[in-house]
């Protein structure tokens, strides 16, 4: 799915802070302009047309416009800085060889790298600086993505990206877990075999092998991420409706889960935390 994304008229990228569990629908998606991801903390993973990929933190990891891609899961402590970067910015930006790759509508290679400490500190801190100046100064953001862009893609040419895990998968795993994201609340398991083509029993082998998990504890995962979507600061649900429209069957299904996810009792836990 191609998304359209809401970029302010004078600006010439958008800055984006992601923590925790929380995030969209976990569909597939696409978007015009490139992207560019830095793990600041915890662990997730990425969906990238047909191939996972983990992250942890000093993780530098870029999108172009020809991927599909979905964040398919994140640690409570994961945290993350996202820049994307209109085409006109690049166009302007980039001309001399050695960045003319970014220009491209798909990459000429994986683009993701693990970061030494030192380059993940100096990214980190140009991306907090941008990040204040998204909200406060349409030249000076403008500014500062052109120099992170140029910054990050100096970092990233010539680094091993194999020091990162990634795996492609199987093309009935990849789609069950694109499924299980979008609507955690699919509550056969055999159903969603036969939706992707497989035997109950194959998909179940594959998933784990592949994604390193059961398939049901994926499931649960992405119910108990769908319930934080819903139950966060502000909502109207109350624990109980919002555990169930995550898809949870009881509420005693889902204490064992918020307990087995965070250490705690439901009741420990405040609204929003």
């Amino acid at each position: 799915m191609k998304e359209s994304l809401e970029i302010e008229e004078q600006l010439e990228g958008r800055a984006y802070w992601i923590e925790g569990t929380t995030r969209g629908d976990g569909a597939l998606h696409r978007h015009d302009e490139l992207e560019l991801n830095l793990v600041v903390g915890g662990a997730a993973e990425y969906l990238i047309d047909g191939e996972r990929v983990s992250m942890r933190q000093g993780t530098l990891l870029w999108l172009f416009p020809s991927q599909n891609h979905a964040l398919s899961g994140s640690s409570e402590d994961f945290q993350m800085w996202v820049y994307v970067f209109r085409p006109g910015l690049l166009d302007r930006a980039c001309k001399t060889d050695e960045f003319r790759e970014l220009r491209r509508a798909e990459p000429l290679r994986r683009v993701f790298t693990q970061l030494s400490l030192a380059a993940f500190e100096s990214l980190r801190d140009l991306c907090e600086r941008a990040g204040r100046a998204f909200s406060e100064n349409a030249d000076l953001f403008n500014a500062s993505i052109r120099y992170l862009l140029l910054s990050a893609w100096q970092e990233t040419l010539g680094r091993d990206s194999e020091s990162l895990r990634s795996e492609a998968l199987h093309p009935g795993v990849f789609k069950a877990a694109l499924s299980l994201c979008r609507d955690p609340a699919i509550r056969s398991l055999s159903g969603l075999a036969r939706q992707v083509g497989m035997s109950s029993e194959h998909l179940s082998r594959l998933f784990k092998q592949q994604m390193g998990q059961a398939l049901s504890d994926y499931r649960s995962e992405q119910r108990f991420r769908k319930f934080k979507e819903l139950y966060s600061a502000g909502g109207s649900m109350n624990m109980l409706e919002a555990s169930l429209a995550a898809g949870f069957g009881s509420y005693t299904q889902f204490y064992r889960i918020h307990v087995k996810m965070t250490g705690k009792a439901p009741s420990e836990v405040r609204r929003g935390s």
